[in-house]
């Protein structure tokens, strides 16, 4: 992971700086480059754990893996810093400062030069240079901060996808009513047309059309309160819905207005069950003022 990090970045910019540090970049506890010159090192001097996006630690699909791994969320502090051949302090200055040309370069900046094929340990969300005080023994610190993995760990496959199940719902929705509305009136009949209504089962080996299924009808008054209005038809459903399903015209209902005249929204929901049959409602997808006259 980290020790990851430090070979990569030494790697690069020992092949990026100028001469005489070309070549001449190493990790701090590593044998020393051969022959004479100025030496870089660098090493990472500090980690801070980072809160997650919105709060998940989900596993991560990471480059070099087709699985999730699990993730350090890290900031890492890096310290870089020249000793020059001779005490030559100019020396040791033009060489910090060919660290901080090549490190603001964008490629660097967002850690996209550092990227090389296959599971590197880590991935880089940026790399930015820190403020510093030059004293006797100039040198700089970096920030980076990103995501740090355990090189060859096994991911999280989970379970195959064996089967999934299409709905494809279109805009707009139109809404006929046979006959008036009146409070304490007789009922009438509903009946909503959709665009299209489609559903496509897709397994690994085929995929075929299948029934659409139901959806849910509910009426409440203009404030979100249930109204004494009835919906019939279909079968009761959660939350005081009726589930009813979708036939290639649409859908049809019964509706009894209320006996006080008043405004009513009839709103057509998505309904769905998992293979548990856990009923659930999903989004709203149309609603429909119903104005009941005395």
């Amino acid at each position: 992971m980290l020790s990851d990090f430090e070979t990569r970045l030494a790697n690069l910019l020992g092949n990026e700086l100028p001469v005489p540090f070309a070549g001449r970049v190493r990790r701090r506890g590593t044998q020393d480059p051969s022959g004479n010159g100025p030496v870089v090192r660098l090493d990472v001097t500090g980690v801070t754990p980072m809160e997650p996006d919105f709060g998940s630690v989900r596993p991560e699909v990471v480059p070099g893996s087709d699985d999730r791994r699990r993730v350090l969320r890290l900031s890492a502090t890096v310290g870089i810093e020249v000793e020059p051949q001779g005490n030559d302090r100019l020396q040791q200055m033009a060489g910090i400062e060919s660290i901080i040309y090549e490190m603001e370069r964008p490629a660097m900046r967002t850690g996209a030069a550092l990227v090389e094929p296959g599971d590197q340990g880590f991935l880089l969300e940026n790399l930015v240079v820190q403020p510093s005080t030059f004293g006797e023994a100039p040198e700089i610190d970096l920030a980076a901060q990103g995501w740090f993995w355990p090189v060859g760990e096994a991911g999280e496959a989970g379970e195959a996808i064996r089967t999934a199940l299409l709905r494809e719902f279109r805009l707009p929705v139109s809404l006929d009513i046979a006959g008036s509305l009146s409070a304490g009136g007789s009922a009438v009949d509903l009946a909503l047309r959709f665009g299209t209504t489609t559903t496509m089962e897709i397994s690994a080996d085929s995929a075929s059309t299948a029934p659409f299924g139901a959806v849910a009808l509910r009426v409440r008054d203009a404030g979100g309160a249930t109204r004494t209005g009835a919906i019939a038809g279909g079968s009761p459903g959660p939350e005081g819905t009726h589930l009813i399903d979708v036939g290639p015209d649409g859908i049809t209902a019964n509706y009894s207005p209320p006996s006080n005249p008043g405004t009513e929204v009839l709103s057509l929901v998505a309904y769905g069950s998992d293979e548990d049959n856990n009923e659930h409602l999903g989004v709203e997808i149309v609603t429909f003022d119903l104005d009941v006259v005395p």
